[in-house]
């Protein structure tokens, strides 16, 4: 089963949070990841054996994703939502990709690991390098994983305005 545009609509009314209500904890087991990628894509050493770095895998092959939703602006939603069909309610769960949340998040991984010295860098290398490093393997990471996780399934952008108003637009297939 997969997501049409009105579920889609149907599921942000429903689900909406400001991002600034989401946590950011720990370090996810992609986040591991793709920071050693990141290291092996660029040349740079981390500090492996480090506690911040031991953390478990998340097993999600087995979910079923209906749809991909990107979004960008100062909301989001949950991934796990209940929709109500002619057959009953149906529990879905859509792969999200939150553009600026993960700018965010980035942005603090890097901080992190320059001020714990778990990272050593080029000379002349800074924060700000290792933070537009790390973003450019987030993505490339990302499209990876859709190819395995999300094969064939639709696409849509979601734009939220600063009051909570939303777009959105149909981008394809995976």
């Amino acid at each position: 089963m997969s997501l049409d545009k009105a579920e889609i609509s149907e599921l942000v009314l429903a689900n909406r949070l400001k991002l600034t209500d989401f946590v950011f904890d720990e370090l996810t087991f992609e986040e591991k990841e793709m920071i050693f990628s990141a290291g092996r894509d660029f040349g740079f050493e981390l500090k492996e054996k480090d506690e911040f770095f031991q953390v478990k895998p998340v097993i999600d092959s087995k979910k079923e994703y209906q749809a991909v939703i990107f979004i960008t602006g100062n909301y989001s939603v949950k991934s796990r939502y209940l929709l109500q069909t002619n057959e009953g309610a149906v529990t879905i769960e859509v792969f999200l990709y939150h553009q600026d949340r993960v700018k965010f998040r980035v942005r603090q991984i890097a901080k992190k690991l320059i001020n714990k010295k778990l990272v050593k860098l080029y000379p002349g290398c800074d924060e700000e390098y290792l933070y537009e490093v790390l973003l450019e393997s987030s993505d490339s990471f990302l499209f990876e994983r859709l190819k395995k996780i999300a094969k064939d399934l639709p696409i849509y952008q979601l734009s939220f305005e600063t009051d909570g108003g939303f777009e959105i637009k149909e981008m394809g297939i995976v």
